[in-house]
């Protein structure tokens, strides 16, 4: 119990003196803007690049065709799915805009 008691008025004295005070924080200044339009340049295109990519994988899903047990007929709400190799094709055909970009 004494140990507590210790504690507190360390604890107050310390607050008291300010040791527990927040000290401010210099504000951060971000750096300067690029002088050369090649880096808007370089994502522009790879920002194409990613564009084309979702298109052409969003391209790539199949709808879902399993019949319905009950009814026999396509379940309305299933998700699709996607076909690998198209998948593949869209990613590699990314990637190779991606570095045609970089080398601008």
């Amino acid at each position: 119990m004494r140990s507590i008691a210790v504690l507190v008025v360390a604890m107050s004295a310390a607050t008291t003196q300010g040791v527990f005070a927040q000290t401010s924080v210099p504000p951060i200044q971000a750096p300067p803007a690029s002088q050369s339009n090649v880096s808007s340049v370089v994502t522009n295109c790879m920002m194409t690049c990613n564009a084309s990519a979702a298109s052409c994988q969003t391209g790539c899903l199949v709808p879902n065709s399993l019949p319905s047990v009950s009814t026999g007929l396509p379940a309305p709400s299933s998700n699709p799915t996607a076909n690998a190799a198209c998948l593949s094709s869209c990613t590699s055909i990314q990637i190779t805009c991606q570095t045609n970009c970089s080398r601008q």
